[in-house]
């Protein structure tokens, strides 16, 4: 083989591997890795194909408050069952407060009254579960709406930030915790239990297992860069059983 040869050989090979080197360094499509980054997220949280469907869930809460007016704080006992019909029990130092959301309407149940709540209301109310189920109930959000961003730290751990943009109106972020895929941070621009819109943000820790499902036992709500609640979950049962007549009694 003449020298000549040899290099021609050798120039050609650094070529390919050049060419081999680039490809691997492309960037994935953010569309391709936004779905990906999703669909582990859901599997981590227990919804993933091979998953236990979630029928109906239990909770109780501690929350704490923080508004203009001071600080406060309650317990509550939730109760959802799928598709859509939850029954919140809140105990206020005045009363007990029962609001009930079929999916279609919502109402309010005090001593001696019942109070139905405006549509905008119940919008509102069906957009947060919307939300908060984004992970675990079927079906999932449409495969190219998922966009993947960036990644950015969050309490010390490294995520992959991903958009949901056909998810409760505005686009939603999930902070995915690049090692566990906990979603350590929710995103949004929504409005505010007291009126007016603002930049929600929502942090969640210390998750548990629940009958297949992996759970936040914390969550700490932020809006305008200013803390409004922060909740405990003090108990939590997945699958009861639970029945639509048990919700309106």
């Amino acid at each position: 083989m003449t020298l000549s040869r040899r290099w021609a050989m050798l120039l050609v090979a650094s070529s390919l591997s050049m060419a081999l080197a680039f490809a691997a360094e492309e960037p994935q499509d953010p569309k391709v890795r936004g779905w990906e980054i999703f669909q582990q997220a859901r599997a981590a949280v227990g919804a993933g194909p091979d998953g236990v469907p979630l029928r109906d869930y239990v909770f109780e809460l501690h929350t704490k408050a923080t508004t203009e007016k001071g600080k406060s704080e309650r317990r509550s006992k939730g109760y959802y069952l799928h598709p859509g019909f939850v029954r919140q029990e809140i105990d206020d130092p005045r009363a007990k407060v029962v609001i009930i959301f079929d999916g279609k309407k919502a109402w309010q149940i005090v001593p001696g009254d019942i109070h139905y709540m405006p549509q905008a209301l119940v919008e509102q109310y069906k957009t947060e579960l919307d939300r908060s189920h984004v992970l675990l109930l079927p079906p999932p959000p449409p495969e190219g709406s998922i966009w993947f961003l960036k990644q950015e730290e969050v309490a010390g751990h490294p995520t992959d930030v991903i958009e949901l943009r056909e998810v409760g109106g505005p686009p939603l972020r999930l902070f995915v915790d690049v090692e566990t895929k906990d979603v350590l941070k929710k995103m949004f621009v929504g409005d505010t239990p007291t009126g007016g819109m603002a930049q929600v943000e929502e942090y969640f820790s210390n998750f548990q297992g629940s009958s297949g499902y992996r759970w936040p036992f914390y969550k700490r709500v932020v809006r305008n860069g200013k803390i409004a609640t922060e909740t405990t979950t003090i108990s939590l049962e997945v699958n009861t059983g639970l029945t639509e007549s048990e919700l309106v009694r």
